[in-house]
């Protein structure tokens, strides 16, 4: 019923994209330094033990939640344009609690994803797999597959096209051919593969309790919540 994906987290990054982003402190950089843009970002100094959120907030799963990403570039399961991705039901797989998602692009399959304390575990070739581990500190590692190496890389604050937010954690396979970009209580807000770009565009969450400016007719700018 779920696809497996060994180099990817299905649910939510197919692809990746490599976002850098302008660090400050944990209050709102002044107007004059907040970035602006994906890819004129820079990184922040390494974290303290802890000092980053859980894991499990940088993907919220609860039935309902919807993001929509603006396509750029062409992959074999993505076309240009807008697509949105949502959570559709909770289930139980295993006596896990599980949440199963829409495919990124609509041409690859459901997949299912699951909470585990601080972390995210996501249903792989029939087994339960870390996707987004705890703890979030700079480099730290974790296995997905025998063959698929994950680390974290802290970016701090990231503007895009749904708004701007601080909190934010890049997710690069040990090679660091692509990058998949995390906000702290938004979920992905950016990916980049070989030939693709990945922006979030808006996103409607906790049964629209919070929803970006764009989503409320806003037209961009940071997230009011």
């Amino acid at each position: 019923m779920f696809a497996a994906r060994s180099s990817h987290l299905s649910a939510f990054f197919v692809l990746s994209v490599v976002v850098t982003a302008a660090g400050c402190s944990k209050k709102q950089p002044p107007p004059d330094e907040q970035p602006v843009g994906v890819a004129s970002l820079t990184p922040l100094t390494a974290p303290e033990e802890g000092d980053g959120p859980s894991a499990r907030n940088l993907l919220p799963l609860q039935v309902g939640n919807r993001w929509t990403y603006q396509v750029t570039g062409t992959s074999a399961t993505c076309t240009p344009g807008e697509h949105t991705r949502s959570i559709l039901r909770e289930v139980e797989i295993g006596g896990r609690q599980a949440f199963v998602s829409t495919g990124f692009c609509g041409a690859d399959a459901e997949s299912a994803l699951s909470p585990e304390g601080s972390q995210i575990l996501e249903l792989a070739e029939g087994e339960w797999r870390t996707t987004l581990a705890s703890s979030l500190v700079e480099g730290r590692t974790w296995d997905f597959t025998a063959d698929q190496t994950y680390h974290w890389h802290k970016i701090g604050w990231v503007r895009v096209a749904a708004g701007l937010f601080p909190d934010c954690w890049e997710r690069l396979p040990k090679d660091n051919y692509s990058s998949e970009t995390f906000c702290d209580g938004v979920g992905m807000v950016a990916m980049s593969g070989s030939d693709l770009l990945v922006e979030l565009k808006s996103f409607s969450l906790n049964d629209g309790a919070r929803v970006s400016e764009a989503a409320a007719g806003g037209g961009g700018g940071r997230d009011p919540g």
